[in-house]
């Protein structure tokens, strides 16, 4: 079994920077291993396709891919030569049921009830961040979205269209948020919004009145972890994250488009020729690689959700 010593042995084979990250996942295993009752060595497939989704390992392929490599690495440290399974372990393994109840929302009416069910007023700021990340935007255009670019009448950010009315709400509180009370030093204590043009903006008592409202990327980063921390000391067992949001609205879309298009086939798309037959549909270019996962995805989240 994994002892902290073992742990700290194996890290010291990495820079300082590394070493922490490489700790912090062989933790989480030994955690694992308390759970299963027996050692890493044992593991099987289902074993670590449990153990990623847990963990939040397939937050994007370069995480996965990072990962895999410390225990692989460890493994081998140990002489030990029992890696086929996690040799044959991919990342598209992970469509579990346990990924899709963590990861997933069956329609959009469940992702808003789910914020709206886990919210206080000071945690709208949050909120906020996973609705546009529910929509498309990235970290980068949401700390550059000003009012300007959102119309609430026809529903839409920037390019992004048709976006459910509940969801424009969230972003229209965030909006007009003046000030909010929240957690601090063991009390509450009130926060005040810069005023301006921004959606997300600072507020007065961290930068002073004269200095810029806009948000940094690193901000709002910030706040989306601080959202999953309150959800996870809640109780809640889903982890939000952007990419998993965004693939998520653009399955409701594709599932909506379905039903009143039954002779949409996912499967036999054709592409080449400038044909991008997903974009109309998802509001985005999707290259043939891209579709192959996409429809795999797809698939997992319509069998976990809506499979009759």
């Amino acid at each position: 079994m994994l002892t902290e010593e073992k742990i700290n042995a194996f890290a010291e084979r990495y820079s300082d920077k590394s070493g922490k990250f490489v700790v912090s996942t062989l933790n989480n295993v030994m955690i694992y291993e308390a759970e299963c009752g027996y050692e890493l060595f044992d593991f099987t497939k289902n074993d670590f396709v449990k153990m990623f989704a847990k963990y939040n390992w397939v937050n994007s392929s370069r995480s996965f891919r990072n990962v895999k490599s410390i225990i692989t690495g460890y493994i081998k440290s140990e002489d030990r030569t029992s890696l086929y399974d996690l040799a044959e372990f991919s990342e598209n393994d992970v469509s579990s049921d346990d990924m899709y109840a963590d990861k997933y929302f069956a329609s959009v009416d469940e992702f808003v009830d789910f914020l709206n069910k886990y919210e206080e007023p000071y945690q709208i700021r949050m909120n906020v961040i996973a609705v546009l990340y529910w929509i498309g935007l990235t970290s980068g255009e949401i700390v550059n979205l000003t009012i300007n670019d959102v119309d609430f009448e026809s529903r839409t950010v920037l390019n992004r269209t048709g976006i459910d009315a509940r969801l424009m709400d969230i972003i229209k509180q965030c909006y007009e948020m003046k000030q909010y009370d929240a957690p601090n030093m063991g009390g509450y204590r009130t926060f005040y919004v810069m005023s301006g043009d921004y959606i997300l903006r600072k507020t007065v008592d961290r930068t002073g009145e004269n200095s810029d409202q806009k948000m940094t990327t690193n901000t709002i980063h910030t706040y989306f972890m601080r959202l999953n921390d309150i959800l996870e000391k809640r109780g809640c067992s889903k982890i939000l994250d952007q990419r998993h949001l965004t693939r998520n609205n653009e399955y409701i879309k594709v599932y909506d488009y379905c039903k009143t298009h039954p002779e949409f086939n996912l499967v036999e798309l054709s592409f080449g020729n400038g044909k991008n037959p997903l974009a109309d549909i998802i509001g985005r270019m999707c290259s043939k690689v891209a579709y192959i996962s996409f429809r795999q995805g797809y698939k997992g989240w319509i069998e976990y959700f809506h499979k009759k």
